[in-house]
């Protein structure tokens, strides 16, 4: 389970309108009574839990921060009918124009007039626990653009029925369904299936998900963020970094986050700083804002300044991702590595390439290390969706030359 301090859960039985319950998630047991039953779609840290005990067993007032394991997508209409037509639409989209493997999603009948969706929060990338989640929720599930969507579940105290649990407007259980039922069965199928629980039994583990790239692209777009300097009490000389020139911007804004992480500011507050505030000082500033987020995202994901040997050997033999990939793409990281620059120099007299920088293309990469073009790209893709590295095409009069590659597993200049 991914941030295991984010261990309660508010639940309630009977309606929601009944008080509500604070318990860690490992202690939810299935009710006695299966009418009415909801969890809370996102978990909480010990300060919701110490809120709701000093605040006479309620749960209002609270807007700390909370973790998701799914973004939850509500989908109602009296039409129940043409909400099946949505979900099957919003899931076309998915599969079809975001290329996402609809199969790791849970799909659900309501019971009554809707369905609902479940995409795993590790398809959007590496995400931290925010006050801004449900923020940032609603602003992706606008942009989806479907006019059924349920927008009002995205604030600090949702409720979200329970699976095989009966929805008292109808008697009907809200049941499991796969994309293939969603697609293929009728809405009067569906209900006779809603007669009783179906089996969990065979939906993936939100656990074992990874990024899928137009998902970490939409949430970088929308994420919502608060300004550092609002949230914390710093002073001045804190946020007084200066903008840089093209070829500098992703390295300096990794040395800038690594110094405010060491000053205790939260990751969504330097997201909204260097990009409110600081991408705006350059000369030019960068255009691709996401490529300035995935920085600050590697910049709290990895933490390695001392790259003496035994660290590197370290590195090698313990580094997860690095043992899980083939001898090709070993060799590709590995060749990656040992021609980082050191120190600031120019490159075919016209590049700028500074410390922790490489300026290379594919097909010299491809060349030195006996393998495809093709694997080198889609490699390079993989190190960019990790967070290891930011990839920069330069271009010279239209004509794309070769690449400037900015990593972030070792600061080489330490």
């Amino acid at each position: 389970m991914r941030y295991p301090d984010y261990k309660y859960v508010s639940t309630v039985e009977g309606g929601v309108n009944q008080l509500r319950t604070v318990v860690l998630i490992d202690d939810i047991k299935e009710p006695s009574n299966p009418n009415e039953c909801f969890t809370s779609w996102c978990r909480y840290d010990q300060d919701y839990y110490d809120n709701w005990q000093g605040n006479g067993n309620s749960v209002a007032g609270f807007n700390g921060p909370i973790y998701a394991d799914y973004l939850p997508i509500d989908i109602d209409n009296q039409d129940i009918e043409q909400a099946q037509q949505t979900c099957r639409d919003f899931l076309g989209h998915l599969r079809y124009t975001l290329d996402v493997p609809i199969n790791y999603l849970r799909a659900f009948f309501s019971g009554s007039k809707g369905f609902s969706v479940e995409i795993p929060i590790a398809f959007f990338g590496d995400i931290y626990p925010s006050a801004q989640l449900p923020d940032t929720f609603k602003e992706i599930v606008k942009s989806f653009g479907f006019g059924d969507f349920d927008l009002k579940i995205y604030h600090h105290n949702p409720l979200w029925r329970r699976p095989n649990t009966i929805n008292e407007k109808s008697g009907l259980y809200k049941i499991p369904l796969s994309t293939s039922d969603i697609m293929n069965l009728d809405i009067q199928e569906i209900k006779n299936m809603a007669s009783k629980p179906v089996s969990l039994n065979g939906m993936y583990d939100f656990d074992e998900c990874f990024p899928v790239d137009s998902l970490v692209e939409l949430w970088n777009e929308n994420v919502q963020t608060s300004s550092p300097v609002s949230v914390k009490k710093q002073s001045d000389t804190d946020l007084n970094y200066k903008g840089v020139q093209e070829g500098q911007r992703n390295n300096t804004a990794f040395k800038i986050v690594l110094d405010l992480r060491a000053k205790g500011y939260k990751i969504n507050e330097v997201k909204g700083y260097i990009r409110d505030v600081w991408n705006p000082l350059n000369e030019p500033p960068e255009p691709d804002v996401r490529s300035l987020l995935r920085t600050v995202e590697s910049a709290y994901r990895y933490t390695i300044t001392d790259h003496q040997p035994h660290k590197l050997i370290q590195h090698f033999r313990y580094d997860p991702y690095y043992n899980s990939w083939d001898n090709d793409q070993k060799a590709i990281y590995v060749d990656i590595i040992s021609r980082m620059n050191e120190y600031e120099k120019l490159v075919w007299q016209k590049y700028k390439c500074g410390p922790n920088q490489l300026i290379y293309s594919y097909r010299t990469l491809a060349e030195r290390n006996n393998v495809s073009e093709k694997k080198v790209r889609t490699f390079i893709k993989h190190l960019e969706q990790l967070g290891r590295i930011t990839n920069e095409i330069l271009k010279n009069k239209g004509r794309i030359e070769c690449s400037r590659l900015t990593f972030f597993g070792f600061d080489w200049t330490h």
